[in-house]
């Protein structure tokens, strides 16, 4: 799956040449896969305003304003994208199974449920990944760009029942990353990872 994204031009790893698949990654590396993963234009910028945060110096700048521009995003709240931030597996199941235009159906009561119900049909997920609220890693993300982009089947996959018995993530409604529909998100700094616990509060991205 690595040597995949990186013959792809999709990941490069880091400056030493490694990938360092174990660890968390961040909201800038996740949003530079999906805008690679898509062939999104990065030069080509539009005129929303930048966020305070993503400085036009930074390496991931030009990824996290064509995201922008491609409505995949919109920020926290107060303005900010705090690119260093990490995201946990409901929360790319969103985006990835929009911006690969998978077929997912709407629950009000559990909104992530049809999102991880499409990366399951599409044997997305990776056996890693073993609760809703996992922090994803490098590798993991990696691997479920490769089932998909690389049009992938038959590899092992977890299922959404499997990922309910081992934690469920409290909420009403949906996520949407687009700024105008935030109604009732969740907010990354309302997450306590280390004790995989969620708010009860949505989030966005």
């Amino acid at each position: 799956a690595i040597l995949y994204v990186q013959s792809e031009g999709i990941v490069s790893g880091n400056p030493d040449g490694t990938y360092t698949p174990d660890v968390a990654i961040t909201r800038a590396a996740f949003t530079k896969i999906i805008v690679e993963s898509l062939g999104l234009d990065t030069e080509k910028l539009c005129r929303i305003a930048a966020f305070p945060d993503v400085g036009s110096d930074q390496w991931y700048y030009k990824y996290v304003m064509a995201a922008r521009c491609a409505g995949l995003i919109a920020g926290y709240p107060d303005g900010t994208f705090k690119p260093g931030a990490s995201i946990n597996f409901v929360e790319m199941a969103k985006i990835v199974a929009e911006a690969f235009n998978l077929h997912a159906t709407t629950d009000a009561e559990i909104w992530y449920k049809g999102y991880v119900l499409a990366l399951e049909d599409r044997g997305a997920i990776p056996v890693q990944i073993t609760a809703f609220n996992d922090v994803i890693t490098r590798g993991e993300m990696a691997e479920v760009v490769y089932r998909l982009h690389g049009s992938v089947y038959g590899k092992s996959s977890t299922t959404y029942v499997e990922l309910s018995g081992e934690a469920h993530v409290e909420g009403e409604g949906s996520v949407d990353f687009n700024e105008e529909e935030f109604e009732d998100d969740f907010d990354f700094d309302d997450f306590t990872f280390e004790d995989e616990e969620f708010s009860e509060n949505e989030f966005e991205f």
